[in-house]
């Protein structure tokens, strides 16, 4: 191939990549394979793992792992590895958490609609407000109580 040819190449895939990034930008379907990725919490509450959820006088509940996986359909699952601790029975019980549902992503706003009422005809009728992030390429953000930073860790995951 000759140098002029290959130079050409270059320019169309540039330029095709640029017009992907630009759809993509403006709310394109393309904007969850950007954002799509296997994350982990690396903070709650501005606190390191293992970081405190919940307190009460005789309960702890500490979360040690949160991953989250957003795939490029849309859809995500979540799971919650934690600590529930009871200080009046002396009982330590390890769980783990999973959720499933869907995400939107608007410019670098990506909002979790949770699936909690997949099997339960009547929770149809109730709303639930999704979970909202900022994104940032490499990091997921809430603000506010409970405010979680997550890290990408993994490329896009199917299906």
């Amino acid at each position: 191939m000759a140098f002029t040819e290959r130079l050409q190449m270059r320019a169309c895939s540039a330029l095709g990549l640029a017009s992907v990034l630009a759809v993509a930008a403006c709310g394109d379907p393309l904007v969850p394979t950007l954002v799509a990725g296997s994350y982990e919490l690396r903070s709650f509450d501005d606190a390191a793992l293992p970081a405190v959820l919940y307190l009460t006088p005789t309960d702890t509940v500490q979360v040690s792992a949160w991953a989250l996986a957003l795939r490029r359909d849309g859809s995500f699952r979540e799971e919650v590895r934690f600590v529930l601790s009871s200080r009046a029975s002396g009982v330590r019980r390890d769980s783990l958490a999973t959720e499933v549902g869907e995400y939107r992503v608007e410019g670098s706003q990506v909002s979790l609609f949770f699936d909690f009422c997949r099997d339960v005809p009547v929770c149809a009728l109730i709303s639930y407000a999704p979970v909202e992030y900022r994104w940032s390429g490499r990091f997921l953000r809430s603000e506010g109580p409970g405010a979680r930073v997550f890290e990408r860790i993994g490329g896009a995951t199917a299906p």
